[in-house]
């Protein structure tokens, strides 16, 4: 999955996110260390999936920007299938 083509915005790769951790602090974190625990996506229109994660220790939010609305929905289904794996599985998923 992080090295698919179209798992990009503007030409920059969207996989994996920026992690912000949800504390007072707001501390941001990169990698696949942890474990996805939720999904969402507001608007198709924007092409945007917010992950939240936790790697044992705190709850971080990131987003997937991509440009292709189809395959947004594509990635959409398949993050909802992999809830609860960890973030790095999810990153090592052919598509």
């Amino acid at each position: 999955m992080r090295e698919h083509p179209l798992l990009s915005h503007q030409g920059l790769p969207s996989w994996p996110p920026l992690w912000i951790c949800l504390d007072d602090e707001g501390r941001a974190i990169s990698g696949e260390d942890g474990n996805l625990t939720k999904i969402i996506m507001n608007l198709l229109g924007e092409c945007r999936i917010s992950l939240r994660m936790n790697n044992g220790r705190n709850e971080y939010v990131g987003h997937l920007l991509l440009d292709d609305q189809t395959f947004c929905l594509r990635i959409y289904a398949l993050l909802r299938k992999n809830i609860g794996k960890s973030i790095k599985e999810i990153g090592d998923l052919e598509i």
